[in-house]
């Protein structure tokens, strides 16, 4: 059946259910985004329930819920639905780097910090006894001494910083800047497994709830090397004190020289800066680069999971 906002509800209802809390704006964003999908169809049955849309070579899922029913039970109802599709079965993916969207496999018990998304790790659990062909393995992790990456990223950081390299403040107000930040975004992550874009409507949609009635301090920057853009960065500092760095990529031209090796450098000098007790590095999938940098000052509090089948 077509998604209706009386399905998001429905969903809501199972969230609080299983978790203890009601819908953000962030679920609704990313409800947005799914439903305006061509021929994205929702499902509900007895155990569980799910959205679905066509996808590369096959099918997205996503909002996937488990409802009652036995292990048996839900995986003979997995099964059946499964067979309706045609071609391979991506999920959970609900398309953008802004609207990440992963089933919780691990967690420390932290709370669970702005623009995630929680879930009950038997979801995971479920999922894996559904036998995926592919497991992709994310994780946030969180450090609070600084001094460590800093001294690993400073010789790229000196090296780039005598080709001109800079962090500039992103303005959102400025006219053309949120088109030119969406075609940056497009441009880095347009090849990765599971990106889809926004549409530039989707897009402020987004930039209207990153900066409207949070306490939240959105933290936009330009990586620059003179005055040629290459990348960006996006954090939010919380009011605690902690600074979630939530994305950041470099043009593929730029990728493996270094430069993310030097914008790492200066976030970190930013955070100390500020004076952040913490910072939380979310959402990261753990075969990216950025886990290849020395971290043994890093606490994992997280571990995630999509799947293809």
């Amino acid at each position: 059946m077509t998604p209706t906002l009386d399905h998001f509800e429905d969903f809501v209802r199972y969230r609080s259910a299983n978790l203890g809390y009601e819908s953000r704006d962030y679920e609704r964003n990313c409800w947005d985004f799914y439903s305006s999908r061509q021929n994205a169809q929702w499902i509900d049955n007895e155990h569980f329930c799910m959205g679905t849309y066509p996808f590369m070579d096959g099918h997205a899922f996503g909002f996937f819920e488990l409802k009652g029913g036995t292990k048996e039970s839900q995986q003979e109802a997995w099964s059946e639905t499964r067979a309706q599709y045609e071609g391979p079965l991506y999920g959970p993916i609900n398309g953008s780097t802004f609207l990440p969207y992963k089933f919780i496999s691990m967690t420390d018990g932290s709370p669970v910090f702005p623009g995630e998304w929680d879930n009950d790790p038997k979801v995971a659990e479920f999922f894996n006894s559904c036998n995926p062909k592919k497991v992709i393995e994310y994780r946030s992790a969180y450090r609070t001494y600084y001094d460590g990456v800093i001294e690993v990223s400073e010789p790229y950081l000196q090296g780039w910083y005598d080709k001109g390299f800079s962090l500039q403040p992103l303005d959102l107000s400025s006219e053309g800047t949120p088109k030119a930040l969406l075609e940056m975004i497009d441009a880095i992550f347009k090849n990765n497994w599971g990106y889809e874009s926004m549409t530039n409507e989707q897009f402020q949609a987004w930039l209207e709830s990153m900066t409207v009635g949070s306490p939240n301090i959105p933290l936009l920057y330009w990586v620059q090397i003179k005055e040629q853009r290459v990348g960006f960065a996006y954090l939010s500092e919380l009011p605690d004190a902690t600074l979630i760095f939530k994305t950041a990529g470099i043009l593929p031209e730029f990728q493996a020289m270094g430069v993310g090796n030097a914008m790492a450098g200066q976030l970190h000098k930013l955070a100390k800066s500020r004076s952040a007790e913490k910072c939380i590095y979310a959402l990261v999938q753990v075969d990216n680069r950025v886990n290849r940098m020395p971290d043994p000052d890093v606490t994992d509090m997280r571990r995630y999971e999509t799947y293809i089948f």
